[in-house]
This record gives C-alpha cells, structure tokens and sequence, in this order.
C-alpha cells in the first residue's frame, strides 16, 4: 500500500496517476500507472516521480 502522496510529472507537467500500489509479495517495490498529458511533442520526454514530497530522478522515456 502506497501511504505518501505520489505525483508524477511530464516535461513539467502534472500527469493523471491511475493506479499506485505496492507490489504483492515484495518489499519497497511499488507501481505507479500514469497517463502521460496531452499536447506534448513526439520525442523523449523527462518523467519525475515525486513521493512524500521528496523528487526523485528524472528519466527520459519516448513518446509519440
């Protein structure tokens, strides 16, 4: 179970959070779906997860 307010943004933008849980079975492992926003530009896009307030590191992923 996911206790700490989660937020993920995309190129800085706020992205809808679907589902976020913990992973059964496992310990400090969680999934976070998330629907990337509309209107951005194909190519990569720089995702950051922030939990408890606390950002964690931005990855890029490409979009279309």
């Amino acid at each position: 179970m996911v206790n700490s307010p989660i937020e993920v943004t995309v190129n800085g933008k706020e992205a809808e959070l679907i589902n976020k849980v913990g992973w059964p079975g496992t310990y400090d492992l969680y999934r976070v779906d998330f629907r990337v926003p509309s209107g951005l530009p194909p190519g990569m896009a720089t995702i950051q997860l922030t939990a408890a307030w606390i950002p964690g590191l931005e990855v890029k992923i490409p979009v279309q």
